[in-house]
């Protein structure tokens, strides 16, 4: 009889930390929808009171809201397919209140 142990492989995290993981996921998306809306926001105020345009940073700002939109539709499907496999309920932590 022979043991191998095979380096390679990660532990398998438990439902929770993957649940935790993917509102990280959800958690980093939002950040860079809302930071790139509001730096295309800003640039377009700033295009109305100068004129002139800043196209470097307007397509800095669109490709980051591009990444923050493409995360957050991975976030969703990843989401929809953890609770295909494991159940609506898997991973959540459920508020409780001690007795009273």
């Amino acid at each position: 009889m022979s043991f191998t142990l095979d380096c390679h492989s990660a532990p398998v995290a438990s439902l929770i930390q993957q649940r935790l993981a993917l509102g990280r996921m959800r958690v980093g998306a939002l950040i860079a929808i809302c930071i790139a809306s509001a730096g295309l926001a800003l640039g377009a105020l700033v295009l109305l009171g100068e004129g002139s345009p800043h196209v470097g940073g307007a397509i800095g700002f669109l490709s980051y809201l591009i990444f923050g939109l493409v995360q957050l539709i991975r976030y969703r499907r990843k989401v929809r397919a953890f609770e295909l496999e494991h159940g609506t309920d898997a991973g959540k932590q459920l508020i409780t209140t001690p007795p009273s």
